[in-house]
């Protein structure tokens, strides 16, 4: 009940300010502030998936996984990071080309996808 109210209260903030910063990024034609609204409407998605329950499958690359939580058990989510050696007093943000996406290998997605629908 608590998660799913938590979650809820998650949706309806992201979705906000992924219209303001999408309104933003187009009158300013931003391609930055774009792709920020864009992060906001996927942490929406995200949410929702939470607030029902569905296994989540958090991928991070230059995004530091601690400034992204979404209200769900840690059984129903699997976090993947770019880079698992990163210090803990560092943040992936800074370091965009060692924590880019495309150092998750294909193989750890899909074993985390399985393992998620295994225990669904």
């Amino acid at each position: 009940p608590l998660p799913f109210f938590v979650s809820l209260v998650c949706v309806a903030s992201k979705e906000a300010l992924f219209r303001v910063t999408r309104r933003t990024a187009i009158k300013a034609k931003s391609a930055v502030l774009m792709a920020s609204a864009k992060h906001h409407r996927s942490d929406a998605l995200s949410s929702i998936a939470a607030a029902v329950g569905t296994p989540l499958v958090s991928l991070f690359g230059p995004t530091d996984p601690r400034w992204t939580t979404i209200p769900v058990p840690p059984e129903r989510e699997a976090i993947l990071v770019a880079d698992e050696t990163l210090p803990p007093d560092q943040v992936s943000n800074d370091h965009p080309q060692r924590c880019a996406i495309e150092h998750i290998p294909l193989d750890a997605v899909i074993a985390a996808t399985d393992g998620m629908l295994m225990g669904a």
